[in-house]
């Protein structure tokens, strides 16, 4: 049960408070404050440190704490406000909240796990950095205090794979995650020779206004002493001594921006002309089949059907399933209240076909940025809100739209 805060324990119970202490300034009379209540409740029997402040019975303590409407939430810790969130969250909002930050950290963390030998004695950081995000979020009561602890425990795991470096540089302007592996070009294809396979990075690196997809490629490797040939010319021909056409005659390293397979060079991917972006995920992997046909991607086909799209922060009704190239399907998604933040992630049949989605308006033109939001990206929804999610649009770029790869479907949504 929360504990009753006055101005005779308060220095006590909350400024002298070994732990955070949160502190629900309410009154009887107020409709929204009872609404909120139980969720108050909710937390000190989870075992938080929790209390409420009447701020009729206590004026001393709502004055001397500047609170203007309630409810109003305060966070202290070591004696000192940290936190402040004003208004109502429902119960069913905040937990739709919670479960959607809470699984922005899992995949954030698995990502992190895949690479865990490389991060050496940091890695203990990590996961408590990791840990004390799902604590904070768990301890959030407002849908603001969640998406500032996901945000802040997303800053400190990364902090903690930047190899030492603990400030951001000045010009940063966010940061892509970067993968570098090799799963097709196994051993038992080497004939007796010493190549490496599996994952060779998994970091992020930061980017700046004059970042490109292939300066943040070799930031990557560079971070770990990895060298690479070609960047200077706007094609990765080799990368840790795995070169191309060492698995074959059409093999060599290809990436994907955001999980597609991009239709220029690298260098042509760049922060400036709005193609790359603040979470961006970029990912080089070795082909050694048709171009990258065993990495998802092919030039034989204008499939532009989804293989799988997968929602975080709601439900998909019908189940979803892949249809036929260019035709429409309408699905359902429910949420929890009102509003949400929903993750959307498009799988596409064939990766060299472009993924987008919009908000309420389907664009089928050519756009950049941020005209729609990227399968990294979370979109805040509101009841009514419909999502349009493309692959492989005509006028959008694709290998498969050049000459001599015609595209013989339209886009399906």
């Amino acid at each position: 049960m929360a504990k009753v805060f006055t101005t005779d324990n308060f220095e006590t119970e909350v400024l002298n408070a070994e732990k955070p202490v949160l502190v629900d300034f309410w009154a009887t009379w107020c409709g929204p404050c009872r609404r909120q209540a139980p969720v108050v409740e909710e937390l000190a029997e989870a075992g938080y440190e929790v209390g409420k402040v009447d701020v009729d019975k206590e004026p001393s303590l709502a004055q001397q704490y500047k609170i203007m409407s309630i409810p109003t939430l305060l966070v202290f810790k070591g004696g000192k406000e940290t936190a402040r969130f004003v208004g109502l969250t429902s119960k069913a909002e905040l937990e739709a909240a919670k479960d959607a930050a809470k699984q922005v950290l899992d995949e954030a963390f698995a990502e992190y796990e895949k690479n865990k030998t490389s991060y050496g004695d940091n890695w203990s950081k990590l996961e408590t950095a990791y840990n004390d995000g799902i604590a904070a979020i768990g301890a959030a009561t407002t849908i603001d205090g969640v998406a500032k602890a996901r945000k802040d425990a997303v800053t400190a795991m990364s902090k903690v794979t930047k190899a030492g470096q603990t400030e951001p540089s000045p010009d940063a302007v966010g940061t892509v995650h970067v993968i570098v592996e090799n799963t097709t070009f196994t051993k038992d294809k080497w004939g007796g020779k010493t190549y490496w396979d599996g994952i060779l990075v998994n970091t992020d690196v930061e980017i700046t206004a004059k970042s490109t997809m292939m300066s943040c490629v070799v930031d990557a490797l560079n971070k770990f002493g990895y060298e690479q040939k070609g960047a200077e010319n706007n094609y990765i021909s080799e990368i840790n001594g795995l070169a191309e056409f060492d698995g074959g005659s059409s093999s060599g390293w290809m990436g994907t921006l955001n999980d597609w397979f991009n239709n220029e060079g690298f260098g042509n991917f760049t922060v400036a002309n709005g193609a790359l972006g603040d979470g961006d995920e970029i990912r080089i992997m070795y082909t050694t089949k048709g171009y990258g046909e065993d990495l998802g991607g092919s030039w034989a086909n204008s499939n532009t059907t989804l293989k799988d799209l997968s929602i975080s922060g709601g439900i998909l009704t019908p189940s979803f399933t892949s249809g036929t190239s260019g035709n429409s399907y309408d699905y359902t998604l429910l949420i929890s209240g009102k509003t949400a933040n929903i993750k959307v992630t498009p799988t596409a049949a064939n990766k060299n076909f472009l993924t987008k989605i919009f908000l309420n308006e389907k664009v089928t033109s050519n756009v950049q940025g941020s005209s729609f939001y990227k399968r990294t990206q979370y979109i805040p929804v509101t009841a009514g809100d419909t999502i349009y999610v493309g692959c492989g649009e005509r006028r959008w770029p694709s290998m498969n739209n050049q000459a001599g790869n015609t595209q013989a479907n339209g886009g399906t949504w």
